[in-house]
């Protein structure tokens, strides 16, 4: 067995893909772990396979500061929709890495690029401090492609109802969320007035549930002799992802 760090410098990635949140989802959704050494998982090849340089969608930030969030790490990404942020630990080093899978190759390339520009010159800028990053191949998944059309998920989810929010407020929402995802996978929940919410997950896989959960709750309020119309009429979409276009949180309301 080899440890992150020896996977790290390892010239030949190919046919190499790696699961950075191995989870067992049987009775709820599991709490993030040291995770130690990557697991491999097989894949199997569409038969329109992408190329190498497609596959390219992993950047690992190696040897990151314990108080490194999730917010943190997406607050440094511009370049692109991201299918996941997952943090680990090495089990040897006992130091955190984060892999964070983008929608498209290219953008993981454009940024990788940039951290790596800024360990040449000793400059931080997306963090504090100076990253070390590598590479690694991710397989176009059913996520990923429900990233596309006619779908366009992403980890933003966009609720909109009339007065919705007065009747369940900020605390409430991220507790409902909380429930069925788990804690870690919730970036941000944001309520602009009481009818208008945006909660952000630290991936997309989290995003299409909690969203098939509430429109499944709004099709039954719906439905003649429901038991509470509360969930009744509520919207929920997929927004842009904040690393492609940020939040404008000039409005708030709290509990």
């Amino acid at each position: 067995a080899t440890s992150w760090a020896n996977i790290a410098n390892a010239a030949n990635l190919e046919n190499r893909i790696i699961d950075l949140h191995p989870e067992n989802r049987e009775h709820k959704p599991s709490r993030l772990q040291s995770v130690g050494r990557i697991p491999t998982v097989a894949s199997v090849r569409a038969a329109n396979a992408e190329s190498e340089k497609e596959l390219l969608r992993v950047v690992f930030l190696i040897d990151i500061p314990n108080n490194i969030t999730l917010q943190m790490v997406s607050d440094a990404i511009r370049e692109g929709s991201l299918r996941s942020i997952n943090f680990g630990i090495d089990a040897q080093t006992s130091k955190r890495y984060v892999g964070v899978v983008f929608q498209h190759a290219e953008d993981a390339e454009k940024f990788h690029r940039v951290l790596a520009k800024e360990k040449e010159d000793s400059m931080p800028g997306r963090f504090r401090f100076v990253v070390d990053t590598a590479r690694d191949t991710f397989h176009s998944d059913d996520v990923i492609r429900a990233m596309g059309a006619p779908n366009w998920a992403s980890r933003r989810l966009t609720l909109v109802k009339g007065g919705f929010l007065f009747m369940i407020g900020e605390r409430q929402l991220k507790q409902f969320v909380e429930k069925l995802v788990g804690p870690e996978k919730i970036q941000r929940v944001h309520l602009y007035n009481g009818g208008n919410a945006t909660v952000i997950f630290s991936d997309v896989a989290s995003a299409i549930m909690v969203k098939k959960h509430l429109d499944e709750l709004a099709e039954a309020s719906s439905q003649p002799g429901a038991q509470s119309s509360i969930w009744e009429g509520l919207q929920t979409t997929f927004s842009k992802d904040p690393c492609v276009q940020p939040l404008d949180l000039k409005t708030a309301m709290h509990d």
